[in-house]
């Protein structure tokens, strides 16, 4: 009896051993974490440039720079663009109808950050020349004019017109459509009725780029 209480004890000692020897007699130490990875930074949000630097309103504009975020807005001189495409670094979009000039451009993300390119960008004017600016009722005179190169043949033409200074009814005396080109003239007969008259230019038949007096005697 003695011999086998003896033998019990050595086996479940060999047991006891091999289970140590193993590493699974008891809670393993613990590993060191690995350091924690650094979290690069945010890209700051700027911008380079505006592509051109000059345009008509309506057009194709974009914006260079860098930390934009999808659903970015885009505002020139405070009004709003149409934006059509962002990316990390750029933003392509369409100039809003608005009166030429000189204008900050800011663009927004949708986290409230925003940057802003002081007097960054110039929406272009037309310009008329009269040949002559004061003349007699019915007499011919021709008007040259500078506009956008390229007017849309899916919109209203570009029109150049004469209309008589605080006539509510906003409609030419004559008018014409300017054409694909950097510059055109034309000739035109003054209005019978004596008055104060101006020749506008006309985005798209109504968005108003420019406008000289013309006076009818």
């Amino acid at each position: 009896m003695n011999f086998m209480r003896t033998r019990i004890r050595r086996t479940l000692g060999w047991l006891m051993a091999a289970v140590v020897a193993s590493g699974c007699g008891g809670p393993l130490p613990p590993s060191p974490l690995p350091p924690p990875s650094p979290q690069a930074p945010a890209t700051a949000l700027t911008i380079s440039q505006v592509l051109p630097e000059a345009q008509w309103p309506r057009y194709w504009m974009r914006i260079v720079g860098s930390g934009f975020q999808p659903g970015a807005r885009v505002t020139l001189g405070g009004v709003e663009a149409w934006v059509w495409r962002v990316t990390a670094t750029k933003i392509e979009f369409v100039v809003a109808w608005q009166a030429p000039g000189l204008v900050d451009v800011v663009v927004t993300n949708p986290d409230g950050l925003s940057a802003t390119l002081s007097n960054g960008f110039t929406i272009k004017a037309a310009t008329l020349v009269l040949s002559k600016s004061d003349v007699a009722a019915v007499q011919t005179l021709a008007v040259t004019w500078r506009g956008p190169n390229d007017p849309s043949d899916f919109a209203p033409c570009d029109r150049i017109g004469v209309y008589r200074v605080g006539d509510s009814s906003n409609a030419p005396f004559w008018y014409t459509c300017s054409g694909i080109g950097d510059e055109f003239s034309e000739q035109f007969t003054a209005p019978s009725v004596p008055g104060d008259y101006e020749v506008r230019y006309h985005m798209e038949g109504q968005y108003l780029l420019t406008k000289i007096p013309l006076t009818v005697r």
